[in-house]
C-alpha cells in the first residue's frame, strides 16, 4: 500500500509541476543558457549527462545537483547508483565502485561528506575502466572539483539529524595560497546512533527439517575525529609536488544485539533461544600519508604517488545466549587485527601522432594480521597472517580521429603473490601466485547528433580480506560465520555499447564471470544440522546489464527518470535439485526539482525496486520517499539545507537465499526515516584540493 502511496504523490508532484510550467523556458542552472543581445536571442542547450569512453559523465557545476549538500548526495542521486541499507554504494550490475576526488581514492564514504556539492564540477561513471586502473576496479567513479583560486577561505558546515536519536556532524575547512605554497586543512566530529531490525527464516533439511525462526535488534552508536592536512608547492610551471596527512579515530563505539530465536524439528518444538551479544570496538586510529610528483619534461607528462596506510582494531565480544531447554551458554571472544599497506605509482604519457601514449607502473605490499581467541569449548583459535603483494605494469594508447572520434586501447599485466600463514607456518594450498594480461578497447563518436560508445574489458574481482581469514564465528548453536582462505579471484569479461542524444542516455552491457564470488552455506561435518556461512565460488554466470537516463529541464521543473538492471542466465542446486535463477532485476528513479521564487529549491525524489534475480538470491522489492529544500543567501555564503529520508518507511533489504540443503530468508530495516538540518557558512569562499591521486587505492578499498 505504501509503494502505491509513494508512486501516486510522484505522479501528483510531475502533474502540478506541468500545471505550473505553461511553456518550457532557458533557467539559468549553465544546462539551458539564453543570452539576449538586444534584438538577437541565443539559445544553447547543454544536457546534464551523457555517454564518455568508459561509462557516462554527469555535469555537476550549474545543475540542481549542485545544491544537494554533499558530494555524497550527488553520487547517490545519478541514475543505476542504489544506497543500500549499510551506507555503501553500488553501480548495478557491476557491484562496490571505487571512487576518485581529482584522481585521488576516496578512502572510505565518510570522506564524500566532507567535500560539499557546489564544489563539484562532473561526476564519471566508469563501469569499463581502462588499463590505468587496478584490474580489480571494477566500477569507478571519477569526481571532479572546480579549480583552486587565490587567497584564503573557511568553510564551517554543521548538520543536526534525528532517526533513531540524535545524530551530529560538524566540521571545519580551511586553506591558505601564498605565491608557489598551498596549505590545506579538514577537522571533523561525527556522533551516529542507529538501530536495524531483522526477520531472519531459515530451513535445514538434513536427518531432520530443522526451522528457526529470529528477530533481532542491533542498536550501534559512535563518535569519530577525521583530521588532515596537506600542502601543494608548486615549484614552477611544469612541476609540482605535494604531502597529505589524515588521521581518523574512534572516541568510542558500542553495538548491542537482541535476539530471539524459535526452533523446530520436523515441525515439533525443540528450543528456543534469547541471545544478548555487546560488541565493544576499539579501533585504533587509522594513519595515511601521500607524497606526490606532477611534472613535465619537454614532452613527457610524468606523474608519482606514493603511500603509506596503518590500521588496526581490538574487539571485545560478550555473548550470552540462554536456553528453554537446555544449558545456557556464555562466551567472552578477543580479537586483533592490524594492516600495514605500502604502494608506489608511476605514470609517463607522451604525445604521439594523432593522441598520447601512457604507461606506467604500480607496486602495492599489504600485511594483515589477525588473532581470534574463538568460542570456549565450541570453536577454537586461530592467527593468520596475508602478505599480498601486487606488480603491475600498463599502457594506452589514447588516440583522436576527429573532435568527436576516439579510440582508446590498453594493456595491463600483473603478478600477484599471496601467503597465508596460520599459526606462523606457510600454508602452501592457500598461497598462490597470480599472472594476468587485462586488455581493455574502447571507441567513441558523434554522429548526427546522437554518441556513442563501445566499451570492452577484462578485469577482476579479488575478495575483501573479512572473506580470506579463517576464523569461524559463532552465531546460535545452528549457525557458524566462517572466512574461506581458498577463495578464488572473479574474472569478468565485460562487452558495452552506450549511446546518448540530448537528454537522454542509455547504456547496455554483458558480463560473463568465470569463479563468481556468491554466499553460500554449507552443512558442519559429522553434524549437518549446523550451517556454516561463507562465500565461495561459483563455476560460472552471464548477466545482462542496462541503465538508462532522461532530464529534461521544463521551466522551473527539472525532473530526472532513470532505471537500471541486470537480467542473469543461473542455476543452482537447492534440496538436491536444479534450481531455475534466471530472471531480472530493476531499479526506477524518479527525481524531481523546483526552482522556486527567491532562490527556494524544492526536491522531491522517489525510488522504487522490484523483485529479481541476482545469483542465488531472490531479491524483494523495496521503495523509498525523499524530500528537500534548500536555501541560500548572500551569493551562497550562507545556506541551509532541510531534508526528510524514507518518509513513508518502506526502504528495506530483503532476500530469499538458495543453497544445497538449506533456504534462508532474511529482511532488515534500518531507521532510514529522519528529517536533517545543515547550516552552513563560508568565509571568503575559495574552492581548495589536495592534488595527490594515491596509490595502492584497490588496496585500501580491499582492506
Amino acid at each position: 500500500m505504501k509503494k502505491s502511496i509513494i508512486l501516486a504523490a510522484l505522479v501528483a508532484v510531475s502533474l502540478f509541476a506541468k500545471a505550473q510550467t505553461e511553456t518550457t523556458y532557458l533557467s539559468e542552472d549553465s544546462i539551458n543558457y539564453s543570452v539576449n543581445m538586444d534584438e538577437i536571442v541565443i539559445n544553447a542547450h547543454i544536457p546534464k549527462g551523457k555517454v564518455i569512453i568508459g561509462g557516462t559523465s554527469t555535469r555537476v557545476v550549474g545543475s540542481v545537483l549542485e545544491k544537494l549538500g554533499s558530494a555524497r548526495q550527488v553520487v547517490e542521486h545519478l541514475s543505476g547508483i542504489k544506497k543500500k541499507m549499510n551506507g555503501t554504494l553500488e553501480v548495478i550490475g557491476k557491484g562496490v565502485p571505487v571512487i576518485y576526488i581529482n584522481g585521488r581514492q576516496v578512502r572510505d564514504l565518510s570522506e564524500l561528506d566532507r567535500v560539499k556539492a557546489d564544489e563539484l564540477v562532473k561526476v564519471d561513471v566508469l563501469t569499463s575502466p581502462g588499463s590505468a586502473y587496478n584490474a580489480n576496479d571494477h566500477a569507478v567513479i571519477n569526481i571532479k572539483t572546480k579549480n583552486r583560486e587565490d587567497g584564503w577561505a573557511v568553510d564551517l558546515t554543521s548538520q543536526t539529524a534525528f532517526s533513531y536519536r540524535t545524530d551530529l556532524g560538524e566540521q571545519i575547512s580551511g586553506s591558505y595560497k601564498q605565491g608557489k605554497l598551498e596549505l590545506l586543512g579538514t577537522v571533523r566530529y561525527d556522533m551516529k546512533q542507529q538501530r536495524e531490525t531483522a526477520t531472519t527464516n531459515i530451513d535445514t533439511h538434513v536427518d531432520s527439517l530443522w526451522q528457526q525462526r529470529s528477530t533481532s535488534v542491533d542498536h550501534t552508536n559512535g563518535q569519530s575525529l577525521y583530521g588532515q592536512i596537506g600542502m601543494n608547492y608548486q615549484a614552477s610551471k611544469a612541476h609540482t609536488l605535494g604531502v597529505m596527512y589524515e588521521v581518523t579515530g574512534m572516541l568510542q563505539g558500542r553495538q548491542i544485539n537482541h535476539n530471539l530465536t524459535d526452533v523446530m524439528a520436523d515441525g515439533n518444538s525443540y528450543d528456543f533461544w534469547n541471545t544478548t551479544e555487546m560488541l565493544l570496538p576499539r579501533v585504533k586510529p587509522t594513519h595515511h600519508a601521500n607524497i606526490y610528483y606532477k611534472g613535465k619534461i619537454r614532452e613527457w607528462k610524468l606523474d608519482f604517488d606514493a603511500d603509506m596506510m596503518l590500521s588496526g582494531s581490538h574487539q571485545h565480544d560478550e555473548l550470552m545466549e540462554k536456553s528453554r531447554n537446555f544449558a545456557d551458554y556464555a562466551a567472552i571472544t578477543e580479537e586483533h587485527t592490524t594492516n600495514h599497506l605500502y604502494a608506489a605509482k608511476f605514470t609517463a604519457a607522451y604525445p604521439l601522432w594523432r593522441g598520447t601514449f601512457s604507461m606506467g607502473s604500480e607496486w602495492t605490499l599489504t600485511n594483515r594480521h589477525t588473532d581470534f581467541t574463538g568460542y570456549a569449548g565450541v570453536l577454537g583459535s586461530t592467527d593468520d597472517d596475508i602478505q599480498d603483494q601486487n606488480r603491475a605494469f600498463f599502457s594506452s594508447y589514447d588516440i583522436s580521429f576527429s573532435e568527436n572520434t576516439q579510440l582508446s586501447l590498453g594493456l595491463r599485466y600483473e603478478n600477484v603473490a599471496y601467503d597465508f600463514l596460520n599459526q606462523g607456518v606457510k600454508n602452501q594450498e592457500e598461497s598462490r601466485v597470480y599472472n594476468h594480461l587485462f586488455p581493455s578497447l574502447s571507441f567513441s563518436t558523434l554522429s548526427h547528433g546522437l554518441r556513442y560508445a563501445f566499451n570492452y574489458r577484462i578485469q577482476t574481482v579479488r575478495p575483501m580480506y573479512e572473506m580470506l581469514k579463517s576464523a569461524v564465528n559463532y552465531g546460535n548453536r545452528l549457525t557458524y560465520l566462517s572466512g574461506n582462505p581458498s577463495l578464488q579471484p572473479t574474472y569478468i569479461h565485460a562487452v558495452e555499447l552506450g549511446a546518448s542524444y540530448r537528454d537522454l542516455n542509455v547504456q547496455v552491457g554483458y558480463n560473463h564471470y568465470k569463479d563468481d564470488t556468491a554466499f553460500d552455506v554449507e552443512q558442519l561435518e559429522g553434524n549437518e544440522k549446523i550451517s556454516i556461512n561463507k562465500f565461495n565460488n561459483i563455476r560460472s554466470r552471464n548477466a545482462l546489464t542496462y541503465t538508462g537516463s532522461y532530464a529534461p529541464v521544463i521551466g522551473i521543473w527539472q525532473p530526472e527518470l532513470g532505471v537500471a538492471g541486470t537480467y542473469q542466465w543461473y542455476s543452482t542446486v537447492c534440496f538436491n535439485e536444479k534450481k531455475n535463477m534466471n530472471g531480472a532485476f530493476a531499479m526506477l528513479q524518479l527525481s524531481n526539482s523546483f526552482r522556486l521564487n527567491h532562490g527556494w529549491l524544492l526536491r522531491v525524489d522517489g525510488q522504487w525496486s522490484t523483485n529479481g534475480y541476482m545469483q542465488n538470491q531472490y531479491v524483494h522489492s523495496s521503495a523509498c520517499l525523499n524530500m528537500s529544500l534548500n536555501k541560500e543567501w548572500h551569493d551562497g555564503a550562507w545556506s541551509v539545507l532541510l531534508e526528510g529520508t524514507d518518509l513513508f518507511r518502506t526502504q528495506r533489504e530483503a532476500s530469499t537465499f538458495y543453497f544445497n540443503k538449506t533456504q534462508q530468508y532474511r529482511e532488515t530495516q534500518a531507521n532510514s526515516r529522519g528529517v536533517s538540518l545543515t547550516i552552513r557558512y563560508k568565509l571568503n569562499g575559495k574552492n581548495r584540493s589536495y592534488q595527490g591521486v594515491g596509490a595502492g587505492n584497490e588496496e585500501r578499498m580491499r582492506l
